[in-house]
Parts: C-alpha cells; sequence; structure tokens
C-alpha cells in the first residue's frame, strides 16, 4: 500500500508541476487523493497507527524518518476525510473512462470513513468502543443520502437495487418483500 501511495504522490508532484492550462489538472488531482486515501483508510483501518505520506515531495530519508505517532486517531482519520472531500468537491458526476472515481464513489467513500471515524476506540488494553461521535454519524447520514445517488439509477429501496434484472423487470414479486 505504502508502495501505491508513493505512486500516487509521484503523480500528485507531477500534476502540481504542470500549469493550469492543463484542464484535466484538479480533476486528476482530485483521483489521485481519492486513491491515496483509499490506500491510507486500508492501512489504517489494519494498524490504527500508521505513518501518513501526505507530502509527495519527501525525499527517501524524510520517508523513512516518518512516525506512526505523528497524528492522534482522530487526526488520522480527518487526513483521508481531507483528501476524500478534495475528491468529493471536484470530481465529476460521471466519468468517460470506467474505473475513474465519481463524486458518488467519493461520498460513498466518505460514509464509510466518518462511520469508522464515529466510534472511538480510546481504550489501549482492550480495544473496545469507548464512545461515538454523533457529529460524525451524522456526516454518514449526509454523505449517504439518496439524492448523491441519483444519475446511477438507483431506487430509494435499497432491496429492489440487488434484485436480478429479468425478475424486476417482468415485475415479479422480489424474494426480499
Amino acid at each position: 500500500l505504502y508502495n501505491s501511495i508513493s505512486r500516487v504522490n509521484s503523480a500528485i508532484a507531477l500534476l502540481n508541476s504542470c500549469d493550469d492550462s492543463f484542464a484535466m489538472k484538479q480533476q486528476r488531482l482530485a483521483e489521485m487523493k481519492f486513491l491515496r486515501a483509499y490506500a491510507h483508510f486500508l492501512l489504517k483501518r489494519l494498524y490504527k497507527n500508521i505513518p501518513f505520506v501526505i507530502d509527495p515531495n519527501l525525499s527517501y530519508d524524510e520517508y523513512n524518518a516518518l512516525s506512526n505517532r505523528t497524528y492522534t486517531n482522530d487526526k488520522g482519520w480527518q487526513l483521508i476525510i481531507d483528501d476524500l472531500m478534495e475528491a468529493y468537491n471536484t470530481l465529476p458526476a460521471t466519468q468517460a473512462d470506467k474505473g475513474r472515481p465519481t463524486k458518488a464513489a467519493a461520498a460513498a467513500f466518505l460514509s464509510k470513513v466518518y462511520l469508522y471515524k464515529a466510534y472511538h476506540q480510546d481504550d489501549a488494553n482492550s480495544n473496545q468502543v469507548t464512545s461515538i461521535d454523533e457529529a460524525d454519524l451524522q456526516k454518514v447520514i449526509e454523505f449517504t443520502n439518496s439524492a448523491l445517488y441519483a444519475d446511477y439509477g438507483l431506487e430509494d429501496d435499497m432491496h429492489n437495487n440487488f434484485r436480478p434484472e429479468e425478475q424486476y423487470e417482468n415485475g415479479k414479486e422480489s424474494l426480499w418483500a
């Protein structure tokens, strides 16, 4: 994952060196930050305290000197959220190329990150949940608002989104009803 982050940071540094006449610069930067947030999220979910590589211009020695205690748990989640918010605010609703992140993908990912951030596990001995942040849970609701996903043909009745297509088209009853 750190190799991925390194490659993403190299792309960010290259994009930052481009002049603003490159029409897709901001969108490509947002895509890279989405990918960096994804890698940091996977690492944070597994290890909790991780070194965050957010400076695209780190030297080899600086990279090796990073500490996994530089950021508190909440600040670590916030770094991931900051990258995702930039992606959310910049990415288009649809992409011409399959596999590129969209605004809805960033919103869905933001809801997942806020959900993890909301449950504080501050007891070092047991890793039990010690508190739940209501404001973070409100952000989960905000980023799962069905209006954000309207361009994707999803229905408000979520179980209908997972019905087999032929069953849905023929008007047969759902197995889930």
